[in-house]
């Protein structure tokens, strides 16, 4: 019987994600980055950010990669009743809206 293997490359995850125009989570020396693919060479890979940028990331760098989910705002813990806590209002939601981490800039 003859055994069929595939190798699954980060350059081939991110080759289909830019096909799809997909946005993308990569994990690069313990940060993670989103963006969508813009182009992927398989040596690098540029993510497009919005509004932070564009980044430039080897594919050898990258440890893991993953298909983003949309953006979410952040759980937050509600106050207790009788805590003293003061109620939240529209500006602490503002507050927590699109918030993720990423890397300022590659070496």
């Amino acid at each position: 019987m003859a055994s069929v293997s595939t190798i699954y490359t980060m350059g081939t995850f991110l080759s289909r994600a830019e096909g799809l125009g997909q946005r993308v989570r990569v994990l690069v020396e313990g940060n993670w980055i989103t963006g969508t693919p813009l182009s992927c060479d398989g040596h690098g890979v540029i993510l497009d950010s919005g509004a932070e940028g564009q980044f430039l990331v080897r594919v050898e760098a990258i440890s893991a990669a993953s298909y983003a989910l949309p953006e979410a705002t952040v759980p937050r813990p509600r106050p207790h009743e009788g805590s003293g806590d003061r109620v939240r209002d529209d500006a602490d939601d503002r507050a927590y809206e699109g918030t993720y981490a990423t890397v300022a800039s590659l070496s």
